[in-house]
């Protein structure tokens, strides 16, 4: 199994430590698992724009959710989500002091292999 990569940042856009694990090439779970990551931190931009890049991931949120980032009120996002294969981009607004989010991003023949068991009829 590969190692595990930290990075931590500290600027005006926020305070943060992210931390990365990728199996390794031939692992029995690379072929299902591109990574497994986790965000801990606070962020002083609050809205990211988010572009499709073809992954499916399956995120867990610690803190307040985050919110889809529309003019005017919008609901949280659920506290376990599916997101991903995005066919335009998305602004995600974080919510205000510490958030903590876990994500484990699946290679796309494991996404396609878990959409259709889970929704074989589409």
């Amino acid at each position: 199994m590969s190692a595990i990569a930290v990075t931590r940042h500290e600027s005006a856009l926020g305070a943060w430590t992210q931390t990365q694990w990728k199996p390794a090439s031939g692992s029995p779970l690379a072929d299902t698992v591109d990574r497994i990551w986790h965000f801990d931190g606070t962020l002083g931009a609050a809205r990211e724009r988010v572009f499709p890049d073809g992954t499916l991931e399956l995120i867990v949120q610690l803190d307040t959710p985050h919110r889809p980032g529309r003019d005017g009120p919008a609901d949280p996002l659920p506290p376990l989500c599916v997101t991903g294969l995005r066919t335009t981009a998305e602004v995600v607004e974080a919510p205000p002091g510490r958030c903590r989010v876990r994500g484990v991003r699946l290679t796309p023949p494991a996404a396609f292999r878990l959409l259709n068991a889970a929704l074989p009829d589409l």
